[in-house]
């Protein structure tokens, strides 16, 4: 399947986004037309947009020399070009969008003037989208000169869709409010108030004076999970969630009992014991004397909504933190690469009984320390490049467990539980790998006084209400990965923000905050997702979901350091850090390696010229000054096509996807990197067969 580029999947997302979310946020009709349309006119780079709706939507607008039929102007935007605010029944804009859910017309094609209804339109195109039984939506832009695709009209709508039944939610408690205030004692208008009330998406309650409900609607009863009959002779008192103070409510009647209509959010308890969030309007009921007869609340829920718009934000700080990163790593993990290669240099030159190695070891440690950190703040803000596999996910534990038990101490007892109907998954194993030391030790930390800490997989099958909650995730087949403490467990606030980055309840210079927050990322990256369950004193568990796949997975470690092997072919080192250049050459000669240095791309262009068919490989730097790594070799392998390359480079730059080329992760080291590493490295890239 063809993957379309990140920056037009994440356009469309984010104006389909966008216009969801401007939809439903306000039951007055003009202020929630105009969100919308003002964010479809931005987005989309149009100059006019309006809202036609029916007489019989209306209502109140119904007067003079109206027909069934008939539409009105009921939002426009920018006024200045109203001409018509009314339009008949057989007006062409309507026979032609009679049986359709959308068109575009352009102008210059017949019959297109005869859709004009705005001043100073002489060109240009129009889309008109239908409202369903209400109206319509007319959007115009100036600066198109061909009809807008189909396509592109279809991918709006459903959220034009979404647009119109807020609209009928609006126009509904318009309605509402209208004839409770107005009390009009009409056979027929009752008749026709129930229906509206009936109907509407949004839950109603009719109390008395003293709060008791005498009626609930359709929609209160399919989401609160009680029905009409166990409501009665109760108040609303039986949602009450326990999250509001008592002031809360003294504010509240304070205001009904002034005869004011009161808006605000309330967190309710549904009878499952969920709770929810609902946008709440309560207006006092009169009869046509001004006599209180009661209340009539209107409540929305927006639970999802508020969720999303916390996780649009974390998003947006993941972002932040994505770009500070990008700015320092590059140069950061250079300076890293020097202080840890001239000391494992200094550090195979120094005895034993040396005084100054215990000094090396110690600046190895202090190196090796940030050079995670940073590794940590990358693989969550800028993603390295995944080598994606079927693995086996129980073989990959007992292979974590291995380097886990000398991190441990003797006073953490650990524990697997592996179930071997568990399933394989499909990721990176190095990421999968970071998952489970990232947890594992957290969950040491946890356990000051030593402790169980138990690693578990089994096999999982995710609901849609469980993944709706996940964010979107897909239901279906998935392998679970737990890991579980005994330690000293968390608040809820602590478990909220647990995955926040940089936070952390660790003493200064015990932790950075980043752990849960790589494995957030990680989770997501891979299709799946994470979540803590914990409490205070009672310990903590950490699950983890991937994706349940077919296939025989691989078994083996995930990578396992064994002895340095060199060799002694020529190499061409091009790195525009004199410090870091220095010492790679360095560690290349100490494996027997030939090595021709260069400062930049046109340095090393000369070199391949001169030792043509002597070079064996190119070991370059990625981000360099005039010529990058990957411009360098394009221009190499114009003229040595089967020239071996391995890439250097401390940050996931832009450098190859910018060129439309997909980099083999084999072909990568990054920095910072250990003289075994770039042994590792070289003779996996010399010894591949040729392509």
């Amino acid at each position: 399947m063809d993957e379309q580029h990140p920056s037009d999947i994440t356009g469309a997302i984010s104006l389909l986004y966008e216009l969801a979310l401007s939809t439903g946020h306000s039951l007055d009709l003009e202020a929630n037309c105009d969100r919308f349309i003002r964010t479809l006119l931005a987005r989309k780079n149009l100059a006019f947009g309006s809202v036609w709706l029916t007489v019989e939507a209306l209502d109140d607008v119904n007067t003079g020399d109206t027909k069934p039929g008939d539409v009105q102007l009921a939002y426009a935007n920018p006024h200045f070009r109203i001409r018509e605010t009314r339009l008949p029944a057989d007006h062409p804009l309507l026979r032609k969008l009679a049986g359709e859910e959308f068109f575009s017309a352009t102008a210059g094609e017949p019959g297109f003037e005869d859709l004009v209804t705005e001043k100073g339109i002489t060109g240009g195109v129009f889309a008109v989208y239908s409202l369903g039984t209400i109206g319509f939506l007319k959007l115009y832009s100036l600066t198109r000169r061909t009809a807008f695709p189909r396509v592109e009209l279809n991918s709006l709508r459903q959220v034009i869709a979404k647009f119109a039944v807020s609209l009928e939610g609006c126009l509904a408690h318009r309605q509402l409010a209208r004839k409770i205030e107005e009390r009009d004692h009409a056979e027929g208008e009752r008749r026709r108030l129930a229906m509206v009330v009936e109907q509407m998406a949004d839950s109603v309650i009719i109390t008395d004076t003293h709060g008791t409900i005498q009626y609930v609607n359709p929609a209160f009863e399919h989401w609160t999970g009680y029905s009409a009959g166990e409501t009665a002779g109760l108040t609303p008192r039986l949602l009450k969630s326990g999250r509001h103070p008592p002031a809360f409510y003294e504010a509240m009647w304070k205001t009904l009992l002034a005869g004011e209509t009161w808006r605000g959010q309330i967190v309710n308890r549904l009878k499952n014991g969920n709770l929810a969030t609902c946008d709440t309007v309560i207006v006092p009921a009169r009869d046509e004397k001004g006599a209180p007869t009661g209340f009539v609340a209107v409540l929305r829920d927006i639970t999802r909504l508020l969720e999303v718009e916390e996780q649009y934000a974390h998003a947006q700080k993941m972002e932040s933190i994505g770009r500070l990163t990008g700015g320092i790593a590059h140069d950061f993990n250079n300076t890293l690469t020097a202080v840890l290669g001239f000391s494992s240099l200094l550090l195979e030159k120094t005895g034993e009984d040396d005084p100054d190695r215990q000094n090396l070891e110690q600046i190895m440690m202090a190196g090796e320390r940030a050079a995670n950190l940073t590794r940590q703040l990358l693989t969550f803000s800028h993603p390295p490049l995944a080598e994606m596999r079927v693995l086996d996910l129980n073989a990959l534990v007992v292979n974590a467990c291995h380097l886990l038990r000398r991190s441990l101490g003797e006073d953490v007892d650990l524990v697997t539980l592996l179930d071997e109907h568990a399933g394989n998954v499909r990721a990176d194993a190095s990421l999968l790998n970071q998952i489970v030391m990232n947890l594992a030790l957290n969950a040491r930390d946890a356990m000051p006084r030593g402790g169980q800490l138990t690693i578990r997989t089994a096999p999982a099958e995710l609901d849609q209400d469980f993944c709706a909650r996940q964010g979107g995730l897909a239901p279906g087949s998935y392998v679970l990965l737990g890991v579980r403490d005994t330690g000293t467990g968390m608040s809820e606030e602590v478990r909220r923000r647990a995955f926040e980055p940089f936070f952390t309840t660790k003493s200064d210079g015990k932790g950075t905050g980043l752990g849960l927050s790589v494995v957030y990322g990680i989770a997501h990256r891979l299709g799946g997702c994470v979540e803590l369950e914990s409490r205070p004193e009672a310990g903590t568990e950490a699950r983890f979901w991937l994706p349940r796949v077919e296939g025989r997975g691989d078994t083996l470690p995930v990578e396992l350091e064994g002895k340095v092997v060199g060799g002694r072919e020529t190499l061409l080192l091009v790195e525009d850090e004199a410090m870091v250049r220095d010492l790679a050459t360095q560690l290349l000669r100490s494996l027997g390696y030939s090595v021709l240095e260069a400062g930049g791309g046109e340095e090393a262009l000369a070199l391949l010229r001169s030792y043509r068919d002597r070079l064996d490989l190119v070991l370059t730097d990625v981000v360099m000054p005039q010529m990058d790594g990957v411009e360098l070799t394009l221009r190499m392998r114009q003229e040595r096509p089967e020239l071996k390359v391995l890439y250097m480079s401390g940050f996931a730059d832009n450098a190859f996807a910018e060129r439309g080329l997909i980099l083999d992760p084999r072909q990568l080291i990054r920095k910072p990197f250990t003289r075994e590493t770039l042994a590792r490295k070289i003779r996996e890239v010399l010894d591949a067969p040729e392509a």
